[in-house]
């Protein structure tokens, strides 16, 4: 059912089970990744996730810099997010809630 015109109260907002997760994974991989074209690597990335294809994410976070640890944890000013990403997820996370789309996936992939 697709949400009314006007949002009043939370209650009229329904997000869809599955967002958290494929946010939270998405985030994670474009961070590790470093995407020099966000947008671009975005795409890509939700094609190949719908399709079952190998994403185009690294295997694991590159640092230009020598880790500096500390107990357990990297200083936060090592690892940085890309700028477009939180914009990305804004959006990304609106139009899905907006849409109420029946396949996530499917719908996060056109």
């Amino acid at each position: 059912m697709p949400p009314p015109d006007m949002m009043f109260c939370a209650q009229q907002i329904i997000i869809p089970p599955e967002l958290p997760n494929l946010l939270k994974n998405f985030t994670k991989a474009a961070i590790r990744t470093q995407p020099k074209d966000l947008l671009q690597w975005s795409s890509t990335y939700f094609h190949a996730l719908y399709r079952g294809e190998r994403l185009p994410v690294k295997e694991r976070f590159e640092m230009n810099v020598a880790p500096q640890k500390t107990d357990t944890m990297y200083c936060s000013q090592q690892i940085s997010v890309p700028s477009d990403l939180p914009i990305i997820l804004q959006c990304f996370t609106k139009a899905a809630i907006q849409t109420q789309p029946e396949d996530l996936l499917l719908w996060s992939s056109t």
